[in-house]
């Protein structure tokens, strides 16, 4: 996006595109003194900002991994949820060298 010299022309931002949902697998949520501690951190060079946070619960069998679409901008609709009973990996990946 640019405009006349190297302004940026007017742009919106989608809705819910600073909306990020973040999977924590069961294992790696325990509670250490009777209370469940979720440190937070950046791994981008920008500065971040929380409003607000959330920690919405799915309890599934141990067969089943849930995962959450962590695309960003996230998809409109909000939250949406993968439940994957068996889990098959790729079998081959290439890049654009082959």
């Amino acid at each position: 996006m640019g405009g006349k010299g190297g302004r940026v022309a007017n742009a919106f931002a989608p809705a819910g595109a600073s909306r990020e949902y973040l999977r924590i697998p069961g294992d790696a949520l325990q509670p250490r003194n009777g209370r469940y501690v979720l440190p937070g951190n950046r791994e981008l060079w920008e500065t971040a900002y929380l409003d607000q946070g959330a920690a919405p619960c799915r309890r599934s069998p141990d067969s089943v991994d849930v995962f959450v679409d962590e695309r960003f901008p996230p998809a409109s609709g909000g939250l949406r949820l993968f439940q994957i009973v068996h889990q098959r990996p790729p079998l081959a990946a290439v890049d654009e060298h082959g």
